[in-house]
C-alpha cells in the first residue's frame, strides 16, 4: 500500500529515489572469486527495493560501473559478447528507470557498451561525454523528466571527465569528456528554465574530492572527483548522486542532499521526498 498521510489535514505523498552505484557485474550474493556466499548483489537489492515499492512511488537509478566488474561479466564479455549483458536482462526485470554511464562501462570496448545500452529498457545518460561527429551528448540523453505522483523530476547524468586518463584509446574514439562540473551549470541552468522541474536531480559518476563537513581536499585535486565542487558551485540542485569511490554516504553540502550507495551491490540509497502540492522534505538513508 503505497503511503500516502495526513499532515494538518493536507495529503501528503511520499517518492523515493532508490539508487545503487558501481554494482560492478555482481547478480547473485556471490563472490564470484572464491564462491563464498556474501551480503551483495543485484538479488540483494531487489528484496531491498521490493520493500520500499511497496510503500512509496518509487524511482529506481544506477550510477554507474554496472556491466564491468566480475569475473562472470569478463566471462560474457569475452566468450559471448553476441549477446547482451545478462546485468542488463536482470536491470530489466527490476524495472530500472535509468543509468548512468560509468568509467567502466567502456571497458569492453564501444560495441558492447552500445549493444548493452540498446537491450535496456529504460536510457542511459551522460551529458558531458560527448560525441564528436554530432557535437551531442553520447547515446543522446542528457537528462530526463519523470512525473511521479504529481510532481516532475528532472535527473541530469554526469560522469568524471578523467576517463581519458586511464581508458583504452580505442573504446573511447571520437569522444570528448567535458569538465562535469561546468557541464552541470549549463544543464541545471536550462532545465530549470525549460523544464520547470519541482525536484533537479544531478546523478554523477564520480565522487567527493572535499571533506563534505570541512571542505578539506581529501584527495589531489585532479578533476576526477567533483561532487564538493558542483554541490558548492552550480545553482539549483536539490540532489546529488554520486559514485566511483565505493563509499557509504548520507550527507548535505552547501543545502544539497548527498548520497552514495557503496559498491557491489551492498546497499540501496533511498531518498525520500515528502510532499503536497510542493515539495516538503528531503530525507536521506542507506539501506543495507
Amino acid at each position: 500500500m503505497l503511503d500516502n498521510s495526513f499532515r494538518g489535514g493536507v495529503i501528503m505523498k511520499t517518492v523515493s529515489i532508490c539508487v545503487t552505484s558501481d554494482v560492478h557485474g555482481h547478480i547473485m550474493p556471490t563472490n564470484y572469486r572464491n564462491n563464498q556466499e556474501e551480503q551483495l548483489g543485484l538479488a540483494k537489492a531487489a528484496t531491498i527495493l521490493k520493500k520500499i515499492r511497496e510503500k512509496n512511488h518509487t524511482i529506481l537509478i544506477d550510477n554507474g560501473d554496472f556491466i564491468q566488474g566480475s569475473p562472470f561479466t569478463y566471462y560474457f564479455a569475452k566468450k559471448q559478447a553476441d549477446q547482451p549483458s545478462p546485468m542488463i536482462k536482470v536491470a530489466n526485470q527490476l524495472n530500472y528507470d535509468l543509468a548512468v554511464i560509468g568509467n567502466h562501462e567502456f571497458n569492453y570496448g564501444l560495441p558492447y557498451l552500445q549493444e548493452a545500452v540498446e537491450a535496456s529498457d529504460f536510457p542511459w545518460l551522460s551529458a558531458n561525454i560527448v560525441d564528436n561527429s554530432t557535437n551531442q551528448p553520447f547515446l543522446g540523453k542528457p537528462y530526463i523528466i519523470k512525473e511521479t505522483a504529481g510532481i516532475r523530476i528532472a535527473i541530469l547524468g554526469l560522469t568524471t571527465h578523467y576517463i581519458p586518463n586511464w581508458e583504452d584509446p580505442n573504446h573511447i574514439k571520437n569522444l570528448t569528456f567535458e569538465d562535469a562540473c561546468k557541464t552541470a551549470k549549463k544543464w541545471v541552468a536550462k532545465i530549470r528554465e525549460t523544464e520547470v522541474p519541482d525536484v533537479m536531480v544531478v546523478s554523477y559518476h564520480g565522487g567527493l574530492e572535499r571533506d563534505p563537513q570541512t571542505g578539506e581536499p581529501t584527495e589531489e585535486l585532479t578533476g576526477e572527483n567533483q561532487g564538493y565542487q558542483i554541490c558548492q558551485e552550480v545553482e539549483g540542485i536539490d540532489i546529488c548522486i554520486t559514485g566511483h569511490q565505493h563509499r557509504y554516504l548520507t550527507e548535505k553540502i552547501n543545502g544539497v542532499t548527498v548520497v552514495q550507495p557503496g559498491n557491489n551491490g551492498q546497499a540501496i540509497a533511498e531518498i525520500k521526498l515528502e510532499f503536497d502540492q510542493t515539495i516538503q522534505s528531503i530525507t536521506s538513508t542507506l539501506h543495507r
